[in-house]
């Protein structure tokens, strides 16, 4: 126990949660501590190259089966030695931003808390995506964020 929770006789943990309603369903959700924040931060924003490289491989697919087909055509498809560029955009760093929103959900939807008390430490991606279609699962991160987070006007109605 804390010296805060022991001084004023309170359970700091659940004052860590809070809770929020989505389409009727209620969910509690445990506000992390700064340091938790910034690891959460540091993997959204630096994912494993391992899922960078899957998706690489997942998004290319599709342009190296049919590499003749497109160098024939006037498609603006370029072929580079580690990446390709359609259009405007490598990718690559398309890879690297659904890597990094993957990591972004994955780490908001840990913050719930289950009803039977335990976390969710042990879930990936995958399991998230086979309940949750990718609209929803963007609904709950943004309601999330904004039980954790609350903004100026909500602060100051209080």
């Amino acid at each position: 126990m804390s010296k805060l929770a022991k001084k004023f006789a309170i359970n700091i943990d659940k004052v860590r949660i809070r809770t929020f309603e989505y389409n009727g369903e209620q969910f509690r959700v445990r506000v992390p501590m700064a340091k938790e924040a910034e690891d959460m931060y540091a993997k959204v924003e630096n994912p494993p190259q391992e899922l960078i490289d899957s998706k690489y491989a997942e998004l290319s697919k599709p342009f190296i089966e049919k590499k003749a087909d497109f160098v024939k055509s006037k498609e603006k498809i370029k072929y580079l030695d580690d990446d390709i560029i359609v259009g405007e955009q490598s990718v690559k760093e398309l890879a690297k931003s659904q890597a990094s929103g993957e990591i972004r959900i994955l780490e908001s939807i840990k913050l719930l808390v289950p009803i039977d008390g335990t976390d969710l430490g042990d879930i990936t991606y995958e399991d998230v995506a086979e309940e949750f279609p990718l609209s929803i699962q963007l609904s709950l991160v943004k309601k999330i964020a904004d039980v954790i987070s609350p903004s100026y006007e909500d602060v100051r109605k209080n």
